[in-house]
């Protein structure tokens, strides 16, 4: 390429190898740019500066007017294409700036496209494919060593799935060459396959096949078959659906079924369970009842409050505590009684004597005389009730010590005990039964004691008869008309 001042008759050249160079700047600078962006880095001005190739071709025609110290206001270029190098023939325009020689430029190369028959692919005037495709296969294969550099000297203390993934990863890089080998020979063989004349009309090497009658019926009966095939597997998988619905329908009624009978079986035997869990709860309540009523009946205080405690009923336990209670009450109000009786008893037996010996004459020793004189004047002192209660607290200090802690109620208030075995000969007309005759004495020790009493039987037992043969005892036996 030439550049030609027309005042000053000077030609500036350049080099095809500069406007490669330039060229190749150019998309590098591109490039960079590119992956700037892609990773959102920031970009310099001079870098976009240098993506521009209008602007760097013209600043490159500067710098040569520079050098050659040509004039300014023109420039010259010649450019010489293939026809006209045979012919040398050049054709020379002139520009007033060198946009318009990059425009003319451009426009000049599409129309030496055009003319080029032979030519298939279109670039641009900064493009050189083949260029391109060399430095990404450089750059691919650096890649390529730096990786098998990397997984061979990997460190040892690596994880066992890492170094598995390593592992596969280096033995398939090195598989590159194999890779390489195996295709070319796989496009070798396409390329004697592949003609020209196959290539653009694939038919030329086909013979038409003629279709007959006989083979359209076959064709026919074929298709008619193929059909009849398709149509009976269908059938035959939704048979086999169905009969896969109806197991399982079957199976499930049959799981639930089952279920529903251990169901019941085990409902029935916890009804069972519980059903003689209560019947031997309430058959141990009634044999514990009659234990009990057989205690009471033989008094066996201690045998009947064991029982108790072994049943632990609270409400049994607190009426017994309270029975007690009053009992006790009840052997204190009788002991007191008692005790009053005897000291009453004992203050007339006193006085009795003491009128005797006051009517008897004294013919007893000092001695006597003088401890008759003694109790006389104690007595005569005791004459107002408080001596008289003294006296009876005295008396009954001493018969204290015959009671015992463990003396029942009837034996405290039954002191005086008449056995009775047989009726009084004054009633007539039958037998008292043992149970009336024990009703009988319980009577009499009501009498003999002091007491009062209710005969509390059931209706028909005799209660009638029992106190008809009490005032016949009373009248024969203790003469009390």
């Amino acid at each position: 390429m030439t550049t030609v001042d027309h005042k000053t008759d000077s030609v500036i050249k350049i080099d095809p190898s500069e406007l490669d160079c330039l060229r190749s700047n150019v998309l590098k600078s591109q490039i960079a740019t590119y992956r700037c962006l892609a990773r959102n880095l920031p970009v310099s001005d001079s870098l976009l500066n240098s993506c521009s190739y209008k602007s760097q071709l013209a600043n490159l025609i500067q710098n040569h007017l520079q050098q050659e110290q040509s004039n300014p206001n023109g420039i010259v270029l010649t450019q010489t294409s293939k026809a006209n190098d045979q012919n040398n023939i050049d054709t020379s325009s002139t520009f007033s700036s060198a946009t318009d020689m990059y425009r003319w430029l451009i426009q000049s190369n599409q129309t030496n496209e055009e003319k080029t028959v032979n030519r298939t692919q279109k670039h641009p005037i900064y493009f050189n494919p083949l260029y391109n495709q060399q430095e990404r296969d450089k750059r691919a294969l650096n890649r390529i060593s730096n990786r098998l550099q990397e997984l061979e000297h990997m460190p040892a203390n690596m994880n066992a799935e890492l170094r598995t993934r390593a592992l596969i990863e280096l033995k398939s890089l090195k598989l590159l060459q194999f890779q390489k080998q195996l295709r070319s020979e796989v496009l070798n063989t396409m390329k004697k396959d592949t003609l020209i004349e196959t290539t653009l009309n694939p038919r030329a090497y086909k013979r038409p096949k003629r279709h007959q009658l006989r083979e359209a019926r076959s064709t026919e009966y074929n298709e008619r078959q193929r059909k009849l095939e398709i149509k009976q597997r269908k059938h035959a998988k939704h048979q086999e659906f169905l009969n896969a619905i109806l197991t399982h329908a079957r199976d499930f009624r049959e799981y639930h079924r089952r279920y529903t009978m251990a169901t019941m079986r085990m409902n029935k035997s916890i009804q069972a369970y519980f059903a003689n869990n209560e019947r031997e709860l309430i058959k141990e309540k009634k044999r514990q009842e009659r234990e009990r009523l057989i205690t009471l009946m033989n008094n066996d205080e201690e045998g009947y409050r064991k029982l108790v405690d072994e049943k632990k009923d609270a409400r049994l336990a607190l009426l017994l505590s309270q029975t007690d209670a009053y009992i006790d009450s009840l052997k204190q109000l009788v002991r007191q009684h008692q005790q009053a009786n005897r000291s009453h008893a004992r203050l007339d037996k006193t006085n009795t004597n003491k009128s005797e010996e006051s009517r008897r004459p004294v013919v007893n020793s000092p001695s006597i005389n003088q401890k008759s004189t003694t109790t006389t004047s104690t007595i005569d002192q005791t004459g107002n009730d408080k001596a008289i209660r003294d006296a009876v607290k005295i008396a009954a200090t001493n018969e204290d010590d015959e009671y015992d802690a463990k003396e029942s109620y009837y034996s405290i208030a039954h002191r005086i005990v008449e056995p009775i075995t047989e009726q009084s000969k004054m009633l007539v007309g039958g037998q008292l039964k043992p149970y009336q005759l024990q009703g009988l004495e319980w009577l009499v020790s009501l009498y003999n004691n002091n007491l009062n009493g209710i005969l509390a039987d059931e209706m028909g037992l005799g209660k009638t008869i029992q106190t008809i043969a009490l005032i016949v005892h009373l009248i024969d036996c203790k003469k009390n008309p």
